[in-house]
């Protein structure tokens, strides 16, 4: 499958052809940011009222329907349009992230570091409660209405999109950990029920695993299409604009390669002592170390 047929781009493709207008819509709510809208933050492309807005626009305009589930299509796909981006662990680390434990300290904010605002992760198809999960998106949404912000993870699966949000909290005290437990268990798609909170960690710990590595300051992204490392996308400041400057072409960032062949050699060979499998986060000018295999 080339990245041109990867199902980011194919759902996108797919709401662009369908709903060719709605992206005009989407740009007059941003534009009017604090103005004829209310203002969000900017760790969120667009506010859960904004979306709700781009809605009530578009139906009143085209005088057509966007039924609920389908538009959570609409802001998934034109949110991964601001990066176009496609993050891909090699296999060892990949391996290695879904059987590492979750850090016991660290602060839910933590999770506001996202280097865009939304990105797609492979998992090569790694199953959820038995359900085929081909990768998942992860943004950051804002209700602010309620004043709160969340890590938004979308899963895309066999069985379509199924959402998660883990609350972010201003309070340091409060960690990743105890965001996952504040979760309805309820209010869960049934694929992602739960019988308990501890459960509920459980399956979704490869998945913060995955988010956390992302965002670490001494994560190796390699690309054949983009130099550099994942950003978020600039806002042109014009004296009547705000223009979001999107990527232009989708990339696939690889993650691991600096771990791909001592994980591969046999264990005789690897450097004793030499190798940790470790991600460095900073955080309010304090680093945090995490290591998730520690071996030769």
């Amino acid at each position: 499958m080339t990245i041109k047929e990867s199902r980011p781009t194919l759902l996108l493709s797919a709401i662009k052809s369908k709903y060719p207008s709605v992206e005009s819509y989407i740009d007059y709510v941003r534009q009017h940011k604090g103005k004829l809208f209310q203002n969000w933050n900017t760790f969120c492309y667009m506010s859960e009222q904004g979306w709700r807005q781009v809605l009530n626009n578009y139906e009143e305009a085209q005088q057509s329907m966007i039924p609920d589930t389908e538009f959570l299509s609409v802001f998934i796909a034109s949110t991964w349009d601001t990066s176009k981006s496609i993050y891909k662990f090699r296999r060892p680390l990949f391996e290695q992230l879904l059987i590492s434990n979750m850090p016991e300290n660290l602060p839910s904010s933590i999770l506001l570091k996202l280097r865009e605002y939304s990105a797609y992760i492979d998992t090569y198809g790694y199953s959820i409660n038995g359900v085929r999960c081909y990768g998942f998106y992860a943004y950051i949404i804002q209700d602010t209405i309620k004043n709160t912000l969340a890590l938004q993870l979308a899963f895309d699966t066999e069985k379509g999109l199924m959402t998660i949000s883990l609350p972010i909290s201003r309070d340091d005290h409060v960690t990743v950990k105890d965001s996952i437990g504040s979760i309805e268990l309820g209010a869960l798609n049934s694929n992602l029920a739960c019988s308990s909170r501890q459960q509920l960690i459980v399956l979704l710990t490869p998945f913060i695993n995955m988010v956390l590595y992302t965002i670490s300051s001494n994560a190796v992204f390699k690309s054949l299409d983009r130099a550099g490392t994942p950003s978020r996308t600039k806002i042109s400041r014009g004296s009547h604009s705000r223009e979001l400057l999107k990527a232009q072409n989708i990339t696939e960032w690889l993650l691991g390669s600096e771990y791909h062949k001592q994980l591969n050699l046999p264990l005789e060979q690897r450097e004793p002592g030499r190798f940790n499998l470790k991600y460095k986060l900073n955080y309010q000018g304090r680093n945090i170390t995490y290591i998730y295999w520690k071996g030769r």
